[in-house]
């Protein structure tokens, strides 16, 4: 896992000029099979890093689904203890990724994403996939087994909302919480009015 610095410049109205400020954020990128690809010692690492070095942050970069849901939770517990602002940049995520996601202070959700294709020619080019990618979803293990596959869902919302930080706003924990139960309950929709919430899903005409 390799760690990146990003420097963001801000720019601040002032009643008499622009100023600037350089934010230093930390890119952590959370990228393939979780628990093999990205650990929580890696993790634990960068955040102390981070920290040690009084930087203003750390960006998660996430693009990942498979995995150990353990060991996304360890991640997450992490993330969610670390004195520091937490920012998630979302490609793709899922499983076992779940929680490390739900762990970080703010969300930025990328509207496309680009991946490396076969040519023509036998080399390799740029595609960008279109924004209606789906970009968090649940994916648990495929299985026959209905009790399981409902046990395991059970556990990964249970390890999903256990990560949200106490720290946010109620508003912003509620909505979580909401997101994440009718993640892994496939009974219930995802209401927004007047304020997200978990309500029982309706049937479409047909079904019963």
């Amino acid at each position: 896992m390799t760690c990146r610095l990003v420097l963001i410049v801000l720019l601040l109205f002032a009643p008499s000029a622009f100023a600037e400020e350089s934010v230093r954020l930390l890119q952590i990128p959370v990228v393939g099979t979780v628990g093999a690809d990205v650990t929580a010692e890696g993790v634990q690492q960068a955040l102390m890093l981070a920290d040690a070095q009084s930087w203003n942050g750390v960006m998660i970069e996430i693009d990942a689904i498979g995995g150990d849901p353990d060991d996304g939770a360890k991640i997450a517990s992490l993330i969610r203890e670390a004195n520091l602002e937490t920012i998630a940049i979302i490609r793709s995520v899922g499983g076992a990724a779940l929680p490390i996601l739900f762990a970080c202070d703010r969300w930025v959700v990328l509207e496309e994403t680009s991946i490396e294709v076969p040519d023509q020619r036998g080399g390799m080019q740029t595609e960008m996939l279109d924004r209606d990618r789906p970009a968090i979803q649940a994916l648990p293990a495929i299985t026959s087994d209905l009790a399981l596959l409902e046990r395991e869902l059970r556990r990964l919302g249970r390890m999903t909302m256990e990560s949200i930080p106490s720290s946010l706003d109620p508003e912003r924990k509620q909505a979580r919480l909401a997101l994440a139960r009718t993640m892994v309950d496939p009974s219930l929709d995802l209401g927004t009015q007047p304020k997200p919430a978990a309500i029982p899903a309706r049937l479409l005409p047909g079904e019963r």
